[in-house]
């Protein structure tokens, strides 16, 4: 064996297994922590940060990873060339546009003008010029146009940002779809013995294409639920807080 392949035997895989268990203490720890503790938060990557943003990203970085590092080793046709492009200017755009959602306030329209008794907010102490208001008890705001509290964002969607969050869901979604492919067909070239020299040693190689088509594939079946549950919300003109609160209604007819 090599210096590198015993370093990804020795070192490398342990790291990665503690890493995992470091990172599922984390998620624990953020969940446990009661939300009459938390104070407003001003974006979505204000602390504390949610379980769920914490393991999407977690595996974002990992699939970032064994993607450069060991699949696109392994993409020698035409095709596959192409396959790699694609899911590197998908990442990319996805990035720029979860950056985007993650930084910026979705509380808008907030005065100190009187506007009207319908328009006030007794959590808030503030007034709120807009329709579809609604006080999020995560952000612990109010959010004009509220559409949902996205755990994955870790912060609200609403109407005046919306289409980035169907953007930044439709080009994840083409990830996970992408790496699940490239790692199915990278899995395939190293059990034919077909990808010449590794640096990670073939233990190292297989453990990083098998964990991360273990993580991806659910990721992209979750994803792609997620997308067609929106774009049925978009096909019937509803959004996820209208269809919620007719859903509750049904349950206590």
């Amino acid at each position: 064996m090599g210096l590198s392949e015993d370093l990804t035997n020795y070192v490398g895989i342990p790291l990665c297994i503690l890493g995992a268990i470091a990172i599922g203490l984390l998620a624990r720890h953020v969940s446990s922590i009661p939300e009459r503790e938390k104070k407003q938060r001003a974006i979505g990557i204000t602390y504390p940060w949610d379980k769920w943003q914490i393991l999407v990203v977690t595996v974002t970085l990992y699939n970032i990873f064994v993607f450069y590092a060991v699949v696109a080793r392994a993409m020698e046709s035409t095709v596959e060339t192409v396959l790699d492009l694609i899911e590197t200017l998908l990442l990319l755009l996805t990035i720029g546009l979860w950056v985007y959602l993650s930084v910026t306030d979705p509380c808008i329209a907030k005065t100190e003008k009187s506007i009207g008794n319908e328009y006030w907010c007794r959590f808030c102490q503030a007034y709120y010029d807009g329709e579809k208001r609604k006080h999020c008890r995560h952000c612990k705001k109010c959010v004009i146009g509220f559409d949902h509290h996205c755990f994955f964002l870790n912060t609200c969607i609403a109407d005046h940002n919306y289409k980035q969050f169907m953007t930044v869901l439709c080009t994840y979604t083409g990830i996970l779809l992408m790496q699940v492919v490239t790692t199915a067909i990278a899995i395939h070239r190293h059990i034919q013995d077909k990808t010449g020299s590794e640096p990670f040693g073939d233990v190292g190689s297989h453990f990083f294409l098998w964990t991360s088509l273990i993580l991806s594939f659910p990721s992209f079946c979750g994803a792609a639920a997620l997308l067609g549950l929106h774009l049925f919300f978009i096909a019937t003109g509803t959004n996820t807080f209208k269809w919620l609160k007719q859903e509750l209604s049904l349950i206590h007819i």
